[in-house]
């Protein structure tokens, strides 16, 4: 293949692989600090969805820009042999990343900054590059790509988490009606740091011990939050109240705080996780199971103390 003579416009899919590249470099170091560009919620939610860690895929969106970067650079100079791993390389990444947008939008609803930025940066790539080399077919099979991969998800559903209370609760209380893993049992969703999961957690402390199975789960992630936990989890054997214990440990702010044990963090994102599926964006929430295809959910303290006041 004949190279072409130098022209801005054939270094724009460069200077924009470049740019992807240094930009993902950035927020792959300041993950590393607990820190990022992107200051959305959506960003930590979606997050909670991905099978690896969220810095790692960080890492490799960094390393793929850097390696599409030097690959646009040298092809201008062997278009013969780089060409071909090039429009590889475009297609696969356009058809994960058509996926990864579309399962934000059509099934979880939630935006991450970095990724529809990551994913408007590849797609322009994708429309320069072939245009400029002059590969319109391909160019009309990389938008296929991606909207098919991104419209894919439109007629997906997400099941309903089955055994999710399970997965995502950090210790069960068991009722003096019902053993552990009977029914009715409940679960409730909180965090060490929501005055209104005080006032459940207050209500049940005067009323324990209650009659069914009380399932306890947090929203919280940070290790000092999780230490807390961590420290009412070690002391509620041997606590005669532990909703007490929980009150106590919630107000304190003078509490040892111990290293949380592996997959507390994990649970918590379940609980994320699951608030998302049922569209709540507040807490405490309270799930109610009768039987295994009999729930009910209570979002909010007052009504959650209502509901406890007629049943425990």
């Amino acid at each position: 293949m004949k190279r072409e003579n130098f022209t801005l416009t054939n270094y724009v899919p460069l200077l924009l692989a470049v740019l992807g590249a240094i930009v993902l470099s950035l927020e792959s170091y300041l993950t590393l600090y607990g820190k990022s560009l992107c200051k959305t919620d959506g960003c930590q939610i979606v997050s909670n969805y991905i099978s690896i860690s969220e810095p790692l895929l960080i890492t490799f969106g960094a390393v793929f820009f850097w390696i599409l970067s030097a690959l646009f650079f040298f092809s201008n100079r062997n278009p013969d042999k780089l060409q071909p791993f090039v429009i590889v390389l475009l297609l696969l990444t356009l058809a994960f990343d058509g996926t990864l947008i579309g399962f934000q939008v059509f099934t979880i609803q939630q935006t991450c900054v970095i990724c529809f930025a990551t994913a408007t940066v590849l797609i322009l790539i994708a429309l320069f590059y072939f245009i400029q080399q002059r590969l319109y077919t391909l160019l009309l099979c990389s938008i296929f790509i991606w909207l098919g991969t991104f419209g894919a998800n439109s007629i997906l559903v997400m099941p309903a988490p089955q055994g999710a209370y399970y997965n995502m609760s950090f210790v069960s209380l068991a009722g003096t009606d019902n053993p552990v893993n009977d029914h009715p049992q409940m679960t409730l969703i909180m965090s060490m740091s929501c005055p209104h999961c005080l006032e459940v957690i207050k209500f049940l402390s005067k009323n324990y011990p209650l009659s069914q199975t009380l399932r306890l789960a947090t929203t919280d992630t940070d290790p000092q939050t999780l230490g807390k936990i961590e420290s009412f989890l070690q002391q509620a054997p041997q606590s005669h109240n532990p909703f007490k214990l929980l009150k106590e440990i919630k107000e304190s702010s003078t509490i040892e705080v111990k290293p949380a044990r592996k997959g507390l963090e994990a649970k918590a994102k379940n609980s994320l996780n699951f608030l998302s599926n049922i569209g709540s964006t507040s807490i405490p929430v309270l799930i109610s199971e009768q039987t295994n295809n009999e729930k009910r959910i209570i979002i909010g303290s007052s009504e959650i103390i209502s509901f406890l006041e007629k049943t425990i």
